[in-house]
């Protein structure tokens, strides 16, 4: 699973150039009491999901602020020039932009000079700081253990591995279509279509990938038993917890949790935004859900379900994506379902 086929996977192979690297933090719009964007006359609706108590687990949470009048527009505004740049061959650098809730403020990072910067989004950095450019999660061979070479039926958090690819995977959670049909799924980016899945140790085959969508980084597998489980604890693992329900992430919720082939079960994420972008190589994705805190995902966990959890087991809300010195990124559960038509399968 090499990921330089298509999709995220074409920019997550990209070298970046020796030397420091800056991340530049724009405090673009503070956020400040006032009505939601949403009651604004011809607004764009918000992005921000509603918070339904009967599908989150319980957990910590932070102070959200609520989004001020303008707040949903500026940041598409600065989305769409970035996208614009990087369309037109901007894609020498990396941009991630969001609007946090926690901190008040719409951030861009990028490790462009500050010159580029400027060009793109019409504004200056208040603020430069040292540290890394939005990374790949690529691959990495290390030792198999039961979660890495998983049995029937199949499940979320396993290490899986295309044929043909430089290095294994993690298979997300299990969906099934409308005529009970159900399917794996991992990150586009680690397989092509029609590629032959194994287990990560070989021993046993996982299915087929029939389809694949970049957009959203989402790759389907079929052809064997899954089940609505998905592996919890560290990489050596055989423990297992039911998925029981999927649905939106709550910004400001420090519950999150995300199982991969590589780090294991990390938990302690806090969704701090749920409208992110990442542009890179000619290329944009989003909106992404916007995780902070916790270990970061490693080498191998690129596809690893995301979600949180409670004493009756795993709430689906996304699937990992990328990663970099401080941030995770995600799809979030709706744009993976809606892209697929699959609902989810519980154990």
């Amino acid at each position: 699973m090499d990921g330089t086929r298509h999709g995220p996977g074409a920019w997550r192979r990209r070298r970046r150039p020796n030397g420091a690297i800056a991340v530049v933090v724009f405090a673009l719009l503070s956020l400040g009491a006032g009505p939601a964007l949403d009651s604004e006359k011809g607004a764009a609706p918000s992005h921000e999901p509603a918070r339904v108590a009967s599908d989150r687990a319980t957990g910590g949470s932070a102070a959200v602020l609520p989004v001020p009048p303008g707040a949903t527009r500026e940041l598409s505004r600065l989305q769409k020039r970035i996208a614009a740049h990087v369309a037109a061959g901007g894609g020498a650098y990396t941009f991630t932009s969001y609007l946090d809730r926690t901190t008040g403020r719409i951030v861009l990072e990028s490790d462009a000079p500050q010159d580029v910067v400027i060009a793109v989004t019409g504004r200056r950095a208040t603020a430069s700081l040292p540290t890394r450019a939005v990374a790949p999660v690529q691959n990495r061979t290390v030792n198999q253990f039961h979660r890495r070479n998983d049995d029937s039926p199949f499940k979320g958090g396993a290490g899986v591995r295309a044929a043909g690819a430089t290095g294994p995977c993690t298979a997300g959670f299990a969906l099934r279509n409308s005529a009970g049909n159900v399917y794996s799924t991992s990150s586009a980016s680690c397989s092509t279509t029609g590629a032959r899945v194994s287990t990560e140790s070989g021993v046993s085959s996982h299915g087929t990938v029939i389809f694949q969508q970049p957009a959203v980084d989402v790759a389907v597998i079929a052809g064997r038993p899954y089940s609505g489980r998905i592996y919890t604890g560290n990489p050596v693992s055989t423990t297992t917890i039911p998925v029981v329900s999927a649905g939106d992430a709550l910004v400001g919720d420090s519950n999150h949790c995300y199982s991969g082939r590589t780090s294991g079960e990390v938990c302690g994420g806090q969704v701090v935004s749920v409208n992110g972008q990442l542009c890179g190589g000619q290329s944009c994705w989003g909106p992404l859900l916007v995780v902070r805190g916790g270990a970061l995902p490693q080498p191998g966990d690129q596809g690893a379900p995301f979600y949180t959890k409670d004493a009756a087991g795993a709430h689906a809300r996304g699937q990992v994506f990328a990663s970099n010195g401080s941030l995770c990124f995600v799809t979030p559960w709706r744009r993976l379902s809606d892209a697929l038509g699959l609902s989810i399968h519980t154990g």
